[in-house]
């Protein structure tokens, strides 16, 4: 169960952005509880390929690391 207090988490996938099955599980639950995932890749020039593999309701941010992806969602829950 995600702590209370976790409004948000951007998760740093493989390649264009995969995640495993047990990975993937998990973080489904988190966003039903109200947790703002964040899907990005880990590889330098690498992506999230926006496509039917990115769950309904997570966030990508195209052009973004998981880095800067992780600044723009701090800014966007301080300001929600």
């Amino acid at each position: 169960e995600a702590a209370s207090a976790l409004r948000g988490l951007v998760v740093a996938g493989t390649g264009n952005g995969s995640v495993n099955a047990g990975m993937l599980e998990s973080l489904q639950r988190a966003a039903q509880q109200g947790v703002a995932v964040v899907l990005a890749s880990r590889c330098e020039k690498g992506g999230v390929v926006p496509s039917s593999r990115v769950p309904e309701g997570w966030r990508v941010y195209p052009g973004l690391s998981a880095i800067k992806s992780r600044v723009r969602l701090m800014l966007e829950l301080l300001a929600a």
